[in-house]
């Protein structure tokens, strides 16, 4: 089997695994096991707060999409499932250039999915904050301490920079060669592991180079970006 069909089979699975996950109760899965790495069934409905019958049910779909496998009483990612958010379309085309209108479409279908389980992630973590917001201004010392202390250890940390074209294609350099090396390392401390986890995932980095220009042209009037797709009255 080739890994041109490989990569077209891994990217369908990958989009109907984000089209599963706007589920809360299947999204509230996925990060818990992103963040402990293995997770067993009374684990998961312990800390989501659901039946076992439930979870059991949710986890099913992923095992049967090869997302999650079952090793032990424990169920893990499925390797190539996390991978396949850091392949390129440039790279994926190298890959399969004979099927480029087909990779596109996959990558596209990618994007959008994935943009949506970003928005239902920040809409948690704005709920959240809102829950710390009604806390700090409560009237209970000891609420508004502790809600104090959780948002001072667990902060949503971001930055902001304006950059031109040439900046954004040096940072790219820069952060893959951080990225491989920090994959080779996870590779390396991985053979031979039988799933004795000591560290957790504690963040999640999401990268976003949003071309601001394309915003900024929107017309709202029309409910359209036609600067981008072009209109034949304003051309």
């Amino acid at each position: 089997m080739s890994k041109s069909f490989d990569l077209i089979q891994e990217l369908k699975m990958h989009n109907r695994v984000m089209k599963l996950s706007a589920n809360e109760t299947r999204l509230r899965g996925l990060l818990l096991m992103l963040i402990n790495r293995k997770m067993t069934l009374t684990e998961l409905s312990e800390q989501i707060g659901r039946s076992k019958s439930t979870i059991l049910h949710h986890v099913k779909k992923f095992e049967k999409l090869g997302v999650i496998q079952r090793i032990g009483k424990y169920y893990v990612y499925h390797p190539n499932f996390l991978k396949i958010f850091n392949i390129e379309l440039e790279h994926a085309l190298k890959i399969n250039p004979d099927n480029k209108e087909q990779l596109e479409q996959l990558f596209f279908r990618r994007d959008l999915l994935t943009i949506g389980l970003l928005r239902e992630i920040f809409t948690h973590v704005f709920f959240l904050y809102q829950f710390l917001e009604k806390n700090l201004e409560s009237s209970d010392i000891q609420i508004k301490k502790k809600s104090s202390s959780y948002w001072k250890s667990n902060p949503i940390r971001y930055n902001m920079h304006l950059l031109e074209e040439e900046d954004l294609n040096e940072y790219m350099k820069i952060r893959n060669n951080f990225f491989n090396q920090l994959n080779r390392e996870q590779t390396e401390s991985n053979q031979g592991e039988k799933l004795e986890v000591s560290k957790k995932n504690k963040y999640i980095l999401l990268e976003s180079a949003f071309p601001i220009d394309s915003y900024a042209k929107y017309d709202a009037d029309k409910d359209s970006f036609v600067s981008i797709i072009g209109d034949a009255k304003n051309e």
